[in-house]
């Protein structure tokens, strides 16, 4: 270590010898020549420092150097550090805006999808379902198949209007005492209401399932057939209306 700052004053004092001889010259040149001699007493005054001076100022000098430099990397460092917990308060900042966000917009989406459900329920058991028993079963029957499942095959009500599905479909409520199958003819208008309804056909059977001769009975389930196709609606549509049948079929009530 004392040999590298013995070299690097060695150097520093022949750097400054050389600057000093270079100004010295410089100066010479500066001045005009003449043709005649130069006087003797003419000379040129030069300083000499002394090299125990020079180097107690090289010393103070090299010494308030690397403290100025020490200075700004510890300010340096103090200003990094200083930055960095900046960055990392706003990055935990941050990233507790997003997580919050994210949570309110998933509640929010959870409480749109429920409310949705609930009223799509509300909807299927605004359905009349006078006729079909209660089995202590869900109230929720979206489809004619699941009836088909819940009643053992026994079909309250079918229809076929070209893939038109219903919105509301009314089941008869009567008391007829024969059961039997009845068609109802029915054209359903652009808005889903049923503007004309008429009866097709009416089978009334007996307890053995053979058909019976028209008279009253039959008459009751077709009326009670003919009263629910006019309040059924469907669904809503561009087109034309559309024709079709409801076909129901009645089980004999006491």
């Amino acid at each position: 270590m004392e040999r590298s700052v013995s070299r690097h004053r060695f150097w520093v004092a022949v750097t400054i010898t050389l600057i000093l001889h270079a100004a010295v010259l410089f100066a010479l040149s500066l001045q005009p020549l003449r043709s005649e001699p130069a006087a003797s007493d003419q000379f040129v005054a030069v300083d000499f420092v002394d090299d125990a001076v020079f180097g107690q100022v090289q010393e103070q000098t090299l010494e308030e150097l690397m403290q100025s430099r020490l200075n700004e990397r510890v300010a340096n460092l103090a200003a990094n550090e200083a930055a960095q917990r900046s960055d990392d308060r706003r990055s935990t900042t941050m990233q507790n805006d997003i997580t919050g966000l994210s949570e309110s917009v998933e509640n929010e989406l959870r409480a749109m999808e429920q409310a949705e459900f609930e009223r799509l329920a509300q909807e299927k058991k605004e359905f009349d379902l006078r006729g079909v028993p209660d089995d202590g079963a869900s109230g929720e029957v979206s489809t004619l198949k699941e009836w088909d499942k819940r009643y053992e095959g026994q079909v309250t009500v079918l229809y076929d209007l070209g893939g038109r599905l219903h919105r509301k479909l009314p089941v008869p409520g009567y008391k007829c005492q024969v059961a039997g199958a009845v068609s109802i003819a029915i054209t359903v208008a652009p808005n889903g209401g049923v503007s004309s309804a008429e009866i097709e056909s009416v089978t009334a059977l007996n307890a053995k399932g053979k058909p019976l001769r028209v008279s009253e009975s039959n008459d009751c389930i077709a009326r009670a057939a003919l009263e629910s196709a006019r309040a059924s609606i469907f669904e809503a549509t561009a087109d034309n209306e559309t024709s079709g049948l409801l076909n129901y079929r009645f089980l004999a009530q006491e």
